[in-house]
């Protein structure tokens, strides 16, 4: 076990290191191209033999309470955690407007 253990950790290292390296990749492309992207839309590129793609991200908060005020103009989404569901007193009900699935687990592993 201390074998896997030890292997998991230094693939954690590695990976987040590429993840680091790539985001500063990521980072210096985006600034020698940045005057020529179109701001709500992909822009594509080509050099040589690459096909560059970035597409810009938003994200967009909402004032709960203040939404509450005009339902009309927001989507409404009705979620469950699996928490909740385990608490959850009318299981017969929520049973039929719910799938679970089964992901991947969450690993954490640390030296003591």
């Amino acid at each position: 076990m201390k074998d896997l253990l030890e292997k998991w950790t230094e693939l954690k290292r590695v990976e987040r290191n590429a993840k680091e390296e790539r985001e500063q990749v990521e980072v210096e492309l985006f600034l020698a191209l940045k005057g020529d992207m179109n701001e709500e839309s992909q822009s594509t590129w080509n050099f040589d033999e690459y096909k560059l793609v970035i597409k810009p991200n938003f994200t967009v908060s909402v004032d709960q309470e203040q939404a509450a005020h005009y339902p009309d103009l927001f989507k409404t989404k009705y979620e469950m955690t699996y928490a909740q569901y385990k608490k959850s007193e009318n299981k017969g009900v929520v049973e039929s407007m719910i799938t679970i699935k089964q992901t991947k687990p969450t690993f954490s592993v640390e030296l003591k």
